[in-house]
This record gives structure tokens, C-alpha cells and sequence, in this order.
């Protein structure tokens, strides 16, 4: 690791560590400094990397498999966890490899601190589904969320995001902080710019179909938001 790598480390374990606690997350939850750092050291490596052609892509989360198996057996969750029978040593390296198979929208690498020799390992995989994408938009709840451990979400190339379990803490993309802006869905300048997108979706439905919307249907806008959207 060169010098200006490793000054970049420290300063994104710092914020990391800062912006932990001020979003109310569990501090007890959040890996010591020096595995916060190697976790995000690793995370920001493989996100330099390319698999087949492919920028890597994925997320990570820190926990151990017995969490899941006590959110199992006190049926707080029922997320699928393959464990593998050989835990991988975290490198930029495997997280690159395993990437292809841990798809980002539907996997997460599972690392913990192995107890037998304290190197920290990617011991699974934990599959959530898409289901988690409505959750963090807040457009439905969910009934598998994540335990509020770290989370890294590996964009592409120098981007991360950092989250405690489905709950994002900030996002660093090229070096540049952003902790605002997340979801421009979200916003309120987005749904203005396209206002007459949905009005003139609004105005064929009607003048289509205005002799049923007259017998009680009514157009849920819900609905004309995703479609103009889309």
C-alpha cells in the first residue's frame, strides 16, 4: 500500500468511526479501528479491480454466522446463508473473484474475524433477494432486513457506500464525501423537473379511458409516479 493509499484509509476509518456514532447506530456494533480499516482498505481495493471485463460490484457485511443463526431459531429472519465449507482470507483478491457470484442486488459477502487465528475471512454468502432495494427507497417495508451491522456496498471504482445494516451511514465516491443525495427519487427537484411527464400521462389515461375512471376507478398515484419515473 502506497503512502497516499494508506492516508486515505486512515482518514475513511475515521469518518467512518464519526458518522457511526452521529447517525445513532450501535457503536458496539462497529468492528474495532484496525479491522474497520482493513474491511475498508479491502472494500476500496477490489473496487479498483475488474472481473472478466467487469467493474466489481457487490456488498460486504461484518458479522459472524452464528447471527444468523440466532435470527434464524428466534424467527427474526429468514434470509438464506451458504457458509462455505473453507473461509477465504479477505483479500481484493477474493472479493473480485467472488463478486461474479454474489450478485449486488441479491448478495452479500459475509466476513467475520475468524476465532481460530483473528485474520478476518469471507466465511458466506447471504442471499436477501431484491427486496431490500424497496426498503432502502422506502417505497415498502421488508420482512427480512439485514442485522445493523457494517455494511459496504461496492459501486465501482472508488465508490463505496457505508451502511449499517439496510440503513445508509455515507457514500465516498473518487475521494469526494457524499452524504447527501443518496436517491434522487427522493428529492423534491427531480418529480418537479418531470411534473409534466406524469400530467400528460395523466391527460391520455383520461381522455382514453375517461368513460370507466368515471364509473369509481380511481388512478392510484403511486402507480403514475413509477411510471413516469420509468
Amino acid at each position: 500500500m502506497d503512502f497516499f493509499q494508506s492516508l486515505y484509509s486512515t482518514q475513511l476509518t475515521e469518518e467512518t468511526k464519526s458518522r457511526w456514532s452521529a447517525s445513532g447506530a450501535d457503536p458496539s456494533l462497529l468492528p474495532d479501528e484496525k479491522t474497520l480499516g482493513q474491511l475498508l482498505d479491502t472494500s476500496y481495493q477490489a473496487s479498483l479491480l475488474r472481473e472478466e471485463g467487469e467493474e466489481v460490484r457487490c456488498r460486504v457485511i461484518f458479522a459472524t454466522p452464528q447471527e444468523f443463526r440466532n435470527l434464524l431459531a428466534n424467527h427474526e429472519n429468514s434470509l438464506m446463508v451458504v457458509t462455505f465449507r473453507d473461509p477465504m482470507h479477505l483479500t481484493a483478491h477474493y472479493v473480485r473473484k467472488l463478486s461474479a457470484a454474489a450478485g449486488f442486488y441479491r448478495s452479500l459477502l459475509a466476513v467475520y474475524e475468524d476465532p481460530k487465528d483473528g485474520e478476518l475471512k469471507i466465511w458466506g454468502i447471504v442471499n436477501t433477494g431484491t427486496r431490500w432495494v424497496n426498503r432502502v427507497s422506502g417505497s415498502r417495508p421488508d420482512d427480512l432486513p439485514l442485522p445493523p451491522r457494517l455494511v459496504i456496498q461496492i459501486r465501482g471504482p472508488g465508490h463505496l457506500i457505508i451502511a449499517s445494516g439496510d440503513d445508509r451511514i455515507f457514500e465516498v465516491s473518487g475521494g469526494v464525501l457524499l452524504s447527501d443525495g443518496f436517491d434522487p427519487f427522493l428529492s423534491s427537484w427531480l418529480p418537479e423537473r418531470f411534473r409534466t411527464v406524469k400530467e400528460k400521462l395523466m391527460e391520455s389515461i383520461y381522455s382514453e379511458h375517461g368513460n370507466v375512471i368515471d364509473q369509481g376507478c380511481r388512478i392510484c398515484d403511486h402507480f403514475m409516479k413509477s411510471v413516469a419515473q420509468s
